[in-house]
């Protein structure tokens, strides 16, 4: 396995780099690829060159850091947890900031995006600290199993209450959905 590893690390590199051409090379916009080449290597003042240069470069800069960043909460999770198969998904991470979003968003209203982190990272943080705590009911620490089950059991729960509260308030939905789909 060890010796597989560097050629494992250069076939991620490389679909990566494959990915960052792609995003730079295909966007809402149909611009051959030319000329994607010619004003990423000579920007200008052009509409064309403000499209590639900046809207795509940032898109995929972002794109990139982005998917860094969850790869760490990835592996920290899953050390933290000691569960090779721990995701913020099946610990009811996910549920807690769309659980944040609807609930800060039914009482305060449409809020912008800065303010919408906040309550997602807000619920996010209240949802790993119940799970966490729930999983040490009744033993000095929490198992991996625990855990899982108990983030899946959150998970559903916040599904539930998210869509009552979706259901019963129609102009959330579309605050909602920009957040559970994204954009990028």
């Amino acid at each position: 396995m060890i010796a597989r590893r560097p050629a494992i690390l250069v076939t991620a590199a490389i679909l990566l780099a494959l990915c960052v051409l792609a995003s730079l090379f295909v966007g809402s916009s149909r611009i051959p690829a030319g000329q994607v080449a010619h004003y990423l290597l000579h920007p200008d003042a052009s509409n064309v060159s403000y499209n590639i240069n900046v809207l795509r470069v940032q898109r995929t800069i972002m794109g990139v850091l982005v998917g860094a960043a969850l790869a760490v909460a990835g592996a920290v999770m899953q050390a933290v947890t000691r569960n090779p198969l721990a995701e913020p998904g099946l610990l009811g991470v996910n549920a807690g900031a769309s659980l944040g979003i609807v609930l800060g968003t039914a009482v305060l209203g449409v809020l912008p995006i800065s303010d919408q982190l906040a309550l997602a990272a807000g619920g996010a943080l209240v949802a790993t600290a119940l799970v966490q705590v729930i999983g040490m009911i009744g033993a000095s620490s929490s198992s991996p199993v625990r855990l899982v089950l108990i983030g899946v059991a959150f998970s559903a729960f916040a599904g539930a209450v998210i869509r009552g509260v979706v259901l019963t308030m129609p102009n959330l939905f579309r605050t909602f959905i920009d957040w559970e789909v994204g954009s990028l």
